[in-house]
């Protein structure tokens, strides 16, 4: 559709024909759906009235890049969280870490994996495999680690964004299920439809924020 953040992009085009008040818009995906709101923010349909504002750096290319501090992964026995272990540096090297609702699933830098893959072992006693397909009977769901993500608020402070087993997982309709966090990304960190799911993600340009809520969608 082109959404970029650039002036060819949707929302700077409705903006410039005084069609909208504001370049800021919003999506929110679900399951088989979801909506996007065009110059402005619907909170109608937002669970709480939490909303979590990450920083929106300065991109020439047209990215919606952030700042990410750490990945974590949050363990449902005890809901005790642990890094991955990888520096900050690695993680925003290249082209920074993006969120990009073009991109269907979610793929983090190659020199994750190996920290990614022990942790995870750990926490489940299963072995990761992106793009793999397991059947659900053989797959203990409850025992799937949540992601946390660690990122610069708008107000220069880390807060964390917490993505269910069910953000990073694709359930297809013969009970299989698959693995949909990559770890092959050259550099940087893509967070794509998968990571917005069930969230009302507001790309507010003018304020130079990406705010975050839980959502109907």
């Amino acid at each position: 559709m082109g959404l970029a953040a650039r002036e060819e992009g949707l929302p700077w085009v409705l903006y410039a024909n005084n069609i909208t008040t504001t370049k800021a818009f919003a999506l929110c995906f679900r399951e088989q759906g979801g909506l996007m709101t065009l110059g402005g923010v619907d909170t109608t349909i937002h669970i709480d009235s939490k909303t979590t504002y990450l920083e929106l750096k300065d991109n020439s290319k047209g990215f919606y890049a952030v700042y990410l501090h750490d990945i974590l992964l949050k363990s449902p026995k005890d809901n005790s969280t642990s890094s991955i272990g990888v520096p900050h540096l690695q993680l925003n090297s290249g082209k920074g870490v993006i969120i990009d609702s073009g991109t269907t699933d979610t793929y983090f830098p190659i020199i994750t994996k190996s920290n990614f893959l022990k942790l995870f072992q750990k926490i489940t006693s299963l072995h990761y495999s992106s793009g793999v397909t397991v059947h659900k009977s053989k797959l203990v769901t409850h025992l799937l680690p949540s992601v946390v993500y660690r990122f610069q608020g708008s107000d220069g402070n880390p807060v964390d964004i917490e993505r269910p087993w069910t953000s990073y997982t694709e359930i297809t309709s013969d009970g299989f299920v698959a693995f949909r966090i990559y770890l092959k990304e050259h550099s940087g960190v893509v967070l794509g439809a998968n990571f917005m799911n069930n969230m009302n993600v507001i790309f507010d340009i003018e304020r130079k924020v990406i705010g975050m809520a839980n959502s109907h969608c």
